[in-house]
């Protein structure tokens, strides 16, 4: 009679890790080896589990900031809300570094990690993670003969955008979707999980091997009843830990002869340590982060062995999630002016402190790095008073602005030359003006004001932009759904969409247009002479009113745009791409065409405010000599302050050959049309 007790305990510990239930796509199966692997259960075996916290602590923990590239070098974008997204708190629920560990720990079992972004506004507002395993991704043709659109389809009922998506893969087969390394690598971690278990199998039974009970034939035969006592003593006295080494008498001739092959020459630690090197080996990580090194090879110090892990193991995650982050959260006029975002690893290459003092000193001596620099790197204040902020020098380690003393005349005229380009500036602006009849003041004025229009155009543009890319971007994502949720659902997006992005428009076009008209009224103050201050209230109470009445303005007329294309084209089969279409142009060209109109519209009116609260009573047209057939029909009128230059329905003769303007609202200050660059002062 034989009785196989290693058989029964394999039986016993194989539901210690049932299957997940999950579809064997995502989930893993079971593996040659004899054991269920699933992306849950791999992370219980230690040498994968070890090396997924590993990767997924490293994302979390590198600092990850958005920048900007500047003449001064990179710089910090910290009031930008995105910064505080993914540095501090992506949603009101989660820290970033649990947002990244989390993410990352997907990435590396499931091969995907997926969040859906949140906007509001048209600006991203939130990031939430999902589960993978109820994400797909899928194709949809819009119509016959069109190109397929990729969409991310969650618990199969949300459709979402690429746009809607942060999604950082593993290694991808086509592009879209990452493989599972759990599925992909299920025979390796099986048999790891399948020795771990014939280890504790052993030692479950005290170290006893497979044993087999032999009894004579005269003996005679046990019932079941009996084998089953004869077992369960047994294993009540001699299995376990605890047990092994008892003494034990048999009877009735009773013999046990070793089944197995020893546990030393199954070679099982040598397994361990093979599997604990593939592990690391499947993530491209140096076996030493495991504790596992048989290489021979030496680092000199701590940080050549932070720089092998990052370079082996870790840069392509931190290049993915950089690259994933720039696409999905930032515009592409935003990339192309130096914004992005970028994991600072100097944290995580930092030397010992006798490394980190020889570097900085060495930059130091270079002037490479001010002393609040290297402060600031050290976690430690800047020196009072501003004395660290400049670089030094190796001359008896002074200030450079101390050394540009003992400089050539031609040298420091070098170093002055921008002071002296402002000084210029300054007095082309009106500083140090000699007073002399209105007429030269006001004309004088008047030209200061282009100045100022010319140099306030850049930033208006570029915050215009922001305005534009944040209703494109919102817009762009809504139209693509068209096909799925109907028209119906568009249009009342839309309405609350714009309603929105009113506060948005409002909130970034506020502060340059307030410098810009301030700007003005102070020009305007001085050609009158007046103190800045008697104007100060109406320029702050016109300037808000202002800028309320541009994001009512900017956002009806986009709104009345989209719905005149959906009036005229109801029906038909290429209304997405039309709509895509002004989409497209508005994108092109909305930043500038509202620079060109806010900074000239801006003026006027601001112009025509104060001169009215400072008691003018007639105002004058004037025309700066720009190319145009219109405005010069304007040149030259005047008009008492309270009466339009022209009202709605009247037609203004153009040069022979065009089409007579017809003006088409009440034109109480310039633009008189669109791109119009005229001016007014006193009559």
């Amino acid at each position: 009679m034989i009785y196989n007790l290693f058989q029964s305990r394999a039986t016993k510990l194989e539901a210690i890790h049932p299957s997940d239930g999950a579809p064997s796509v995502w989930a893993g199966g079971d593996s040659y080896s004899g054991t269920t692997v699933t992306p849950s259960n791999s992370q219980t075996y230690l040498a994968f589990g070890a090396i997924v916290r590993l990767i997924s602590s490293i994302v979390a923990r590198v600092p990850l900031k958005l920048y900007q590239r500047t003449s001064e070098g990179r710089l910090p974008l910290r009031k930008d809300p995105r910064y505080s997204l993914m540095h501090d708190e992506p949603n009101p629920e989660t820290t970033s570094a649990v947002f990244r560990e989390t993410l990352q720990g997907h990435a590396c079992t499931w091969g995907n990690a997926v969040a859906e972004i949140a906007f509001e506004g048209g600006q991203v507002h939130s990031l939430w993670q999902k589960n993978p395993a109820l994400m797909e991704v899928k194709r949809v043709k819009r119509a016959a003969g069109s190109r397929e659109k990729l969409w991310y389809v969650y618990d199969n009922k949300t459709w979402l955008t690429p746009q809607e998506v942060l999604h950082v893969p593993w290694f991808t087969g086509m592009g879209d979707w990452g493989l599972s390394p759990v599925e992909l690598h299920r025979e390796d971690i099986g048999l790891g999980i399948a020795a771990r278990e014939t280890m504790a199998a052993w030692h479950g039974q005290g170290g006893w091997p497979g044993l087999i009970f032999e009894r004579p034939r005269e003996a005679g035969t046990l019932n079941p009843d009996e084998e089953n006592a004869f077992l369960d003593r047994f294993s009540d006295r001699f299995q376990g830990p605890r047990k092994s080494s008892r003494a034990m008498i048999t009877q009735e001739g009773t013999t046990a002869r070793v089944l197995n092959i020893p546990f030393k020459d199954a070679q099982h630690l040598e397994r361990t340590r093979l599997s604990i090197e593939d592990m690391a080996r499947i993530f491209l990580m140096p076996s030493f982060v495991l504790g596992e090194d048989k290489s021979g090879q030496s680092f000199n110090s701590l940080e050549i062995k932070q720089r092998a892990v990052l370079d082996y193991g870790m840069m392509i995650w931190l290049v993915k999630w950089e690259q994933e982050l720039n696409r999905k959260l930032l515009t592409k006029a935003e990339r192309a002016d130096g914004v992005y975002f970028e994991f600072d690893v100097g944290g995580f290459l930092r030397g010992d402190s006798q490394a980190q003092a020889d570097i900085h000193d060495k930059y130091a001596r270079m002037g490479v790095m001010s002393p609040d620099q290297i402060l600031a790197n050290l976690n430690l204040p800047a020196l009072p008073d501003g004395v660290g902020a400049v670089p030094w020098m190796e001359l008896n380690r002074q200030p450079m602005t101390t050394a540009a003393l003992s400089q050539t005349p031609a040298e420091r005229a070098l170093l002055l030359e921008h002071a002296e380009e402002r000084a210029q500036t300054d007095a082309l602006l009106g500083t140090g003006r000699v007073e002399d009849d209105s007429e030269a003041r006001a004309q004088r004025s008047l030209a200061a004001r282009y100045k100022l229009r010319d140099a306030f155009f850049g930033v208006l543009q570029q915050n215009a932009a922001r305005v534009v890319t944040s209703e494109v971007n919102a817009l762009r994502r809504e139209v693509d759904k068209i096909p799925v949720t109907g028209l119906a659902e568009f249009e009342s997006w839309m309405a609350g969409f714009f309603g929105r992005h009113e506060t948005f428009a409002a909130g970034v076009m506020g502060p340059p247009l307030f410098a810009y008209l301030v700007a003005v009224a102070r020009e305007i103050a001085e050609e009158l002479g007046r103190p800045e201050g008697d104007f100060r209230a109406t320029v702050e109470t016109f300037s808000a009113q202002y800028r309320d009445a541009f994001a009512t303005r900017q956002a009806r007329a986009s709104h009345n745009k989209m719905l005149k294309i959906m009036r005229e084209n109801a029906g038909e089969d290429n209304l997405v791409d039309l709509l895509q279409g002004r989409i497209a142009d508005w994108e092109a060209t909305g930043a500038g065409r509202i620079a060109t109109r806010e900074s000239t519209q801006g003026m006027g009116a601001i112009s025509v405010a104060v001169y009215g609260f400072a008691g003018i009573r007639r105002l004058i047209w004037n025309w700066p000599g720009s190319k145009c057939g219109i405005c010069p029909n304007f040149h030259g009128r005047t008009v008492e302050i309270a009466t339009p230059f022209a009202k709605d329905g009247d037609t203004i003769k153009t040069p022979e050959g065009s089409t007579d303007y017809v003006v088409k609202s009440i034109i109480s200050h310039p633009p008189a049309h669109g791109g119009c660059q005229c001016g007014v002062r006193p009559g």
